[in-house]
């Protein structure tokens, strides 16, 4: 039997011209796999980072006047960056599941440990400052980023709520007169 098997094997690697790989293929394949594994949960801490800024530098003082704790929560929530996380969480799983042992631990384990990675490391980034930089300097180069992902300068056009903001541009007896932000 073994040796009617053994030739079927020997049979197929000939019809199908198969040739061993090298080793040298796998550790770049396995090298590669580990880089974007890498480079998710490093784009989650950042995610991560711009989450905490953002929600550390709420104003959380003006929930009674938006609607209430819910609304403003809604309001100001950064979704853009929580999606970016959960979707970088997903592909380091995605990822470490290719690798040599991945396929041995459980997916949730997996995730869980990914993402509290992109917690710990998002810690010492929002730390650094490097949280801050980042949500001002998209902000600064990409004027839609705030209108599109961060609804917090909607809070401030409700005039009626007596919420306003803009820049004053001149004071007088009667009052002043302000440019809002549209």
């Amino acid at each position: 039997m073994n040796g009617k098997l053994s030739e079927r094997i020997f049979e197929k690697i000939k019809e199908e011209k198969i040739e061993p790989k090298s080793k040298w293929r796998f550790l770049i394949k396995n090298y590669f796999i580990w880089m974007i594994f890498g480079f998710s949960v490093i784009i989650g801490s950042l995610a991560t980072s711009v989450v905490m800024f953002i929600l550390r530098n709420n104003d959380w003082d003006l929930y009674p006047r938006v609607g209430g704790l819910i609304k403003f929560v809604f309001l100001t929530i950064p979704y853009f960056w929580i999606i970016l996380l959960g979707f970088f969480v997903y592909v380091a799983y995605f990822e470490f599941k290719k690798t040599k042992s991945g396929y041995k631990y459980h997916p949730l384990l997996v995730v869980l440990i990914s993402f509290l990675i992109s917690i710990t490391i998002g810690s010492f980034v929002y730390a650094a400052g490097v949280g801050e930089k980042l949500e001002k300097s998209l902000d600064r180069r990409f004027p839609v980023y705030q209108r599109m992902f961060y609804q917090k300068g909607m809070m401030w056009e409700m005039p009626e709520r007596g919420l306003l903001a803009g820049i004053v541009v001149s004071i007088n007896e009667d009052g002043f007169k302000l440019v809002d932000l549209n």
